[in-house]
């Protein structure tokens, strides 16, 4: 019992100079006065924070804005490249001897379709064009020309945007055949 009053004295304590009245306003109009100061100091504290975020938003713009994406997009296209080459080559190297075509009887050869021809593509358009060539994916830069080596014989391509369907061609080995994208 002594506890609970010796508790409720400390609390009583500790509320009454909560409650001190000397720096109520003491008209309505000092109230008002007073609550207009506080959402001032309130609103003025809101925009400083506005404009320190808006501060790091144009930090973070000028700091992209310094990147350029289209070298990254770029070396991105012309790693493919190398990476569908370099598929290409390995299953050309993993086929078997029984897989290549065989002398026909007599000694003469069919050396028409042994081997690899090329397709040379140019593009004359002033943007990226995307060739589909026996299914891999190619992209040439404006006013550049690729090679692709393909297998002798027929093969399909197609100008992605330009064509609706595959192109079937043909080329012999160690022949070229080109196609120009232009407008």
């Amino acid at each position: 019992m002594l506890r609970s009053r010796f508790l409720a004295a400390v609390l009583a304590g500790l509320l009454v100079p909560a409650f001190t009245f000397a720096d109520d306003p003491k008209t309505p109009q000092e109230k008002l006065e007073a609550q207009q100061k506080q959402l001032d100091e309130k609103l003025t504290k809101l925009l400083n924070e506005i404009a320190s975020v808006k501060e790091k938003i144009q930090a973070i713009e000028k700091t992209v804005t310094r990147y350029d994406l289209s070298e990254t997009n770029y070396m991105i296209v012309e790693l493919g490249q190398q990476v569908d080459k370099l598929q290409r080559e390995l299953r050309t190297a993993q086929k078997s001897p029984s897989d290549y075509a065989k002398m026909p009887p007599g000694g003469k050869s069919e050396s028409k379709k042994i081997g690899a021809g090329t397709l040379r593509l140019i593009n004359e358009y002033s943007v990226q064009q995307q060739v589909m060539v026996n299914g891999s994916a190619y992209f040439v830069n404006p006013g550049d020309t690729i090679h692709v080596s393909v297998p002798a014989g027929k093969f399909t391509y197609q100008i992605v945007g330009h064509h609706d369907a595959r192109q079937t061609r043909s080329v012999d080995a160690n022949r070229v055949f080109e196609t120009r994208m232009h407008p």
